[in-house]
């Protein structure tokens, strides 16, 4: 195990490698008060511990930019792992629009329809 990798869900996260990926801060919703807090590990009125679900949703994110990535080099199938690998982090109608854009690239058009439906549930929750 290298210094600074961390494995969250089977997945490596090398830390602070984030703002390479992501471009800047992230703002995350305290799960405890509901206060929303910019680039800080903990809670600015709780206190309580941010960074694990902070990379829980940056893991989501780089899920999904690597799905559509597959999706434009015409690899559905990888996308769609890409998309539900993403969603099974978080429930972001980004994960549910990949999944379902992967489907209908495969013409899977019944599996499409509970993606969308997906999406739809999930509209304002962004990762």
């Amino acid at each position: 195990k290298c210094a600074g990798h961390k494995t969250i869900g089977g997945y490596k996260y090398i830390s602070g490698r984030h703002t390479l990926l992501f471009g800047g801060l992230m703002e995350i919703q305290c799960p405890s008060c509901k206060k929303t807090n910019s680039d800080s590990s903990t809670c600015v009125r709780c206190g309580c511990e941010l960074q694990a679900l902070r990379t829980l949703l940056q893991v989501a994110k780089y899920e999904i930019a690597t799905g559509r990535n597959k999706l434009c080099r015409r690899n559905s199938s990888e996308a769609l792992n890409h998309a539900i690998r993403s969603w099974h982090l978080k429930n972001s109608p980004e994960a549910a629009k990949l999944a379902f854009l992967s489907h209908i690239s495969e013409r899977r058009f019944e599996e499409a329809l509970t993606w969308y439906y997906h999406a739809i549930k999930n509209r304002g929750q962004s990762t």
